[in-house]
């Protein structure tokens, strides 16, 4: 072995192609090196030898041809003119240079993309292949990796020459080596390529049982044809076979294969050939692909965890690889998600938040400081979008929550939904979530075309709760038919299980006959520290300064927002309930609901007196006020201002805390469900969003407990 030796081919399909600095530095730092190429170009001969010159290292020039055995090595040979006829005749000369010569190191340049895990134009921050095996090599070669096929560069690593293929474009490069490391054999899977275009034809009939010939007839009658097989299959019965071709054969091969067999066809025992065409084959390549019950379960769970239909498969240890064929649309997606499956996280999810105000901005917070504990469990939430009202801030990588404000308001640009929603559901990621932390009326009507598309939700937004009821039963019928989650724990009592438990209740057998609650924060202490010994006002307005309430305190005393919460609870609990006609009693006086604000808040006095007056009237009962709202046994929803006397938990309530009471089959002797906590609030909505989130991993097959 001659160890200071090293053979380079140099392929430049772009005539303007400039060779890199690093490549240069390569061959500098390599000192005895042949420069193997017929394309590299005066322009950059002249650029190579130039900063060879300033390293004072000698160059010399000769022909294939002229190069003997004993041609004596010093600095930088440039072996050009012509080479012996072959598909790669650059590659193939270098190779057997590099074998003749005994090189210690022969690389294979191309002004190409490197050798990735999966095509970086389906994934675009695919790693790339470090090492790889000859035998691997040549599987991935055949499914149409990018690559010089084996037979330029085999001899050479069965001399043991390390052989690399290197790119132009980027500093990387992948060994090819029959001596792999420890760490290469670690990694079950090298690669992963497909072949599209391909069809499957399938013949059928009772008559094929037991008869041993009908491959060999199959076969024999497509090879006669001079089509090639891809892939064979037969089932278990024996009663059908089935091979893929290119679709470009498939016309041929199956006329071949009727006439093959037109006497059990026109008998009727066998029925003339199925095409099933627009599909591709995808492979997942490694020595040690089907030796692992791991490999097999990680293959097939990532395309079943996106509903991906296998239509043949096969596994061939000597191929090295596991196949399958699917349709040719699911291309993508399948590898990216077995892309992520093996090489990122087990559930990295694309996600995009809309709303970066205050539960937005939390949320952020709290995504950021669980992100180590996440990985841990092997969840990845890659936030790749940012929107608040206005601007939106897209990474193709992530973006760094350590400063994402900053980066928001130096690289945010004009809000598009439309674009943003595209740019989140990339063939790049397995798993896609829209995160809607706004009060928005629009973005809800996203929430159906998102789900068709396989875009997770979570949102605190109660909008589309209470959408038409027809499209509410379509976002539900999208999410069954899909395996789409729309998650929406924080519309109702922010952080507190309330949905959770209805479903608990629900999936478990239980039938829930009522719902009656104290839904509101705000109205909740209003409501608990009014003892008539200052105006309601006061504190209505003492309420706003603390931000109780929102900016326009009617927006809470209307009762609107506890009226779509009872909305959403009867919709869960499988009522066709809707905005329309519903009891909502509003402590706003019919005069100030239709001025502005600032009128509103100027005359705000107005609704003191009758508000003493029901106050009174409640005290005189030794009961106390409570805005409440609830889901009675009809399935009739109502929003009222009532009167309670303790033991009821409403009576007893103190600050801002939500009361839920359920009444169901199983708890009604010993008294309702009830479930009490803090119901509103920045930080405690933000953690119900996050839970959310995390039910989604654990749906996607996340170990959370």
């Amino acid at each position: 072995m001659n160890e200071e030796l090293s053979v380079v081919s140099v392929r430049i399909n772009n005539a303007s192609f400039i060779i890199p600095q690093f490549f240069i530095d390569k061959v500098i730092a390599l000192k005895k090196v042949l420069l193997v190429s017929s394309t590299l170009g005066s322009r950059n001969i002249s650029l190579l030898k130039k900063e060879l010159e300033k390293s004072h290292i000698k160059t010399n020039e000769v022909s294939f041809y002229e190069l003997s055995d004993n041609y004596l090595f010093d600095g930088v040979t440039f072996v050009n003119g012509s080479f012996p006829p072959g598909k790669y005749p650059e590659e193939s000369a270098a190779g057997r240079l590099a074998v003749r010569l005994c090189a210690a190191n022969f690389y294979i340049y191309e002004d190409l993309s490197p050798l990735t895990v999966v095509d970086r134009r389906i994934v675009k921050d695919s790693k790339v292949i470090e090492e790889l095996s000859l035998s691997e090599a040549g599987s991935l070669a055949f499914y149409g990796s990018v690559l010089v096929h084996p037979e330029a560069f085999y001899k050479a690593v069965r001399k043991n020459t390390k052989v690399y293929i290197a790119s132009l474009l980027e500093d990387s490069s992948t060994l090819i080596t029959d001596t792999p490391s420890n760490e290469a054999r670690k990694r079950k899977i090298k690669g992963f390529q497909m072949i599209e275009g391909v069809s499957i034809l399938t013949i059928e009939g009772v008559s094929l049982q037991g008869r041993p010939q009908t491959a060999s007839r199959m076969c024999s009658a497509v090879g006669s044809r001079g089509v090639s097989i891809l892939m064979l299959s037969q089932g278990a019965s024996e009663s059908s076979m089935s091979m893929v071709v290119r679709s470009s054969d498939a016309s041929v091969a199956a006329s071949a294969i009727d006439e093959a067999f037109e006497k059990e066809i026109s008998e009727g025992s066998v029925e003339s050939v199925d095409i099933d065409s627009d599909n591709a084959i995808i492979a997942a390549v490694g020595d040690s692909a089907i030796s692992s019950t791991k490999v097999f379960a990680s293959f097939f769970n990532a395309l079943s965890s996106l509903r991906i239909g296998i239509k043949l498969t096969t596994a061939s240890p000597h191929d090295k690889s596991l196949t399958a064929v699917i349709s040719k649309k699911d291309v993508k997606k399948a590898l990216s998600a077995l892309y992520a499956n093996f090489y990122l996280l087990k559930r990295t999810i694309s996600t995009g938040i809309f709303g970066v105000g205050n539960i937005g901005k939390a949320l952020i917070e709290q995504l950021n400081g669980q992100t180590e504990e996440l990985k841990k469990s092997g969840i990845d939430i890659r936030i790749r979008a940012l929107a608040n009202s206005k601007k939106m801030l897209l990474n193709e990588s992530g973006i760094n929550l350590d400063n994402w404000k900053e980066e928001f308001d130096k690289k945010a640009e004009p809000l598009d939904i439309d674009r943003m929603i595209d740019f989140l559901d990339s063939d790049s990621f397995p798993h896609t979530l829209m995160i809607d932390c706004t009060a928005s009326d629009e973005l809800p009507h996203k929430y159906l075309s998102c789900l068709k598309r396989n875009i997770h939700i979570v949102t605190p937004n109660k909008k589309a709760g209470v959408t038409p009821y027809d499209y509410y039963q379509e976002l539900l019928k999208t999410c069954a038919e899909t395996g789409t989650l729309y998650l929406h724990e924080a519309t109702v009592g922010a952080g507190l299980p309330i949905i959770s438990t209805i479903n608990d209740l629900i999936n478990t057998g239980d039938k829930i006959k009522s719902i009656s609650g104290i839904f509101s924060g705000s109205l909740a202490w209003l409501f608990a520290s009014y003892d008539g010994s200052m105006p309601f006002s006061s504190l209505v307005l003492k309420a706003k300064e603390l931000g109780y309430t929102e900016p326009d305190p009617r927006d809470d005393l209307s009762g609107m927002d506890v009226a779509r919460k009872t909305v959403i609870l009867a919709r869960e609990i499988g009522h066709s309930a809707t905005l329309d006609g519903m009891s909502i009693t509003s402590l706003v006086p019919e005069q100030l609901r239709n001025v502005s604000k600032e009128e509103f808040l100027s005359r705000i006095t107005e609704m003191d007196e009758g508000m003493k007056k029901l106050y009174d009237e409640a005290k005189s009962e030794n009961k106390v006020l409570r805005y409440v709202g609830g889901v009675d046994e009809n399935g009739r929803c109502y929003v009222e201002l009532g009167k309670f006397a303790p033991p009821s938990p409403f009576a007893l309530s103190t600050g801002s805390d939500n009361i839920i009471s359920f009444i169901t089959e199983r708890y009604v002797k010993g008294g309702p469900l009830t479930i009490k906590g803090p119901g509103a609030g920045i930080e405690v909505t933000a953690g119900g969003v996050f839970a959310d989130i995390l039910r989604l991993c654990s749906y996607l097959g996340a170990a959370l407990w």
